[in-house]
């Protein structure tokens, strides 16, 4: 007993180990249940946010969104609208960042499904890129590969590797 009583004195009068923490992100603010138009420097829709949750952080004036809607515009026209689990916007709002499953579907012929995960939007240069699998998804084809960069504009994609397509002909 003297022993266990000696071993739990001199463990307890060590000094406490430093364990090391990451500074939690502070909030300047939440918005809950809200609907954001981001305009571009001319004064036009870029695009469009809806989400249960967003947190804008102090640190880098980003925000983080749960569950976005995200609509993106061109001349006023809606173009496209991407579903994701979360979205990263930096501060100036032309660059956002939808990790995980992310799901894109355009507003204009030819109308087009891409599923993939881990995409970066460019909004305001209608680009869009990730390095993750890839299904495209028209009328007429379908085409899978890993990675894509594509022009929302004109709705141009480029497959980077393992590219397989199925194209069916109009009858």
């Amino acid at each position: 007993m003297g022993l266990a009583l000696s071993l739990w004195l001199a463990a307890s009068l060590r000094e406490p180990e430093e364990v090391e923490t990451l500074p939690a992100a502070r909030s300047d603010y939440l918005l809950e249940e809200f609907d954001l138009l981001v305009m571009d420097p001319n004064g036009r829709p870029s695009f469009r946010v809806q989400s249960p949750y967003l947190e804008k952080n102090q640190e880098d004036e980003s925000v983080t969104i749960t569950t976005p809607h995200l609509t993106l515009f061109e001349g006023g026209e809606v173009t496209w609208r991407m579903q994701s689990e979360s979205a990263w916007i930096n501060r100036e709002g032309d660059e956002i960042w939808l990790p995980g499953p992310v799901k894109l579907a355009s507003e204009q012929a030819p109308l087009t499904i891409v599923n993939t995960s881990d995409v970066t939007v460019l909004p305001q240069e209608n680009l869009a890129s990730s390095e993750a699998a890839v299904e495209v998804i028209r009328a007429d084809m379908r085409s899978q590969g890993v990675g894509f960069e594509v022009d929302l504009s004109r709705q141009q994609f480029d497959i980077l590797s393992q590219v397989k397509g199925y194209y069916e002909p109009p009858s």
